[in-house]
């Protein structure tokens, strides 16, 4: 038929670390719409290790329960973001009740009391 698209088996090897939804599980129906990144190890034949965003858990689930998640903005590191500018303010009047001082220079510190 033209114009309906098929839709493609899953893959049969997944890349280690990208980041895929569990979908479909019927014995463990409560770890449905999880996130978690593809396990390194192997989990035997037809089935992908997921670990789980927890960190606590891996599943062995087959191909057809996990889908591949669209690369998240969260995901990608950020650069480190610039030291916010503080300008510090020698308030005399302030000064004046301590040290008696106007000299810009001069800093003291006093122990908390």
């Amino acid at each position: 038929l033209e114009g309906v698209m098929e839709s493609s088996p899953p893959p049969t090897s997944w890349k280690a670390g990208a980041a895929v939804r569990v979908v479909g599980l019927n014995k463990a129906p409560h770890h449905n719409c999880k996130i978690g990144r593809v396990s390194a190890k192997p989990a035997g034949e037809g089935r992908v290790g997921v670990v789980l965003d927890d960190g606590k858990t891996t599943l062995a689930v087959r191909n057809e329960n996990v889908e591949l998640v669209a690369a998240d903005k969260s995901d990608t590191p950020k650069p480190p973001e610039e030291p916010k500018s503080r300008t510090l303010v020698r308030d005399n009047a302030i000064l004046d009740e301590f040290d008696q001082s106007r000299d810009p220079e001069l800093l003291v510190l006093y122990p908390p009391l």
